[in-house]
């Protein structure tokens, strides 16, 4: 969503992802979203392309929540996010 912009109609269920792939050419970055069970073993359950232009304000609006996040509940080091599954069923704030 690009700045300013508010989503409107239904929002789909979110899918939780523990691994990402991404990739660009010239013209596009694609992003896959995927989940690695505790065996090791990789499910890609999205893929987004989008332009390049809509890569860089979605790197911009990333970084934003992420420096809110940190600033609200402190620094994150790799692995020490709870294990958990999201249910559907959580709040979010929307970052702009």
């Amino acid at each position: 969503m690009k700045s300013g912009q508010r989503l409107h109609g239904d929002h789909s269920i979110g899918t939780f992802s523990n691994s990402f792939e991404i990739g660009f050419n010239g013209y596009v970055f694609i992003l896959e979203f995927a989940m690695v069970n505790t065996a090791g073993t990789a499910h890609v359950h999205s893929q987004i392309v989008t332009s390049v232009s809509d890569a860089v304000e979605l790197t911009r609006l990333l970084s934003k929540a992420v420096e809110e996040h940190t600033k609200q509940y402190g620094e994150v080091t790799k692995g020490s996010d709870p294990q958990i599954l999201l249910d559907g069923n959580h709040t979010s704030e929307r970052v702009q």
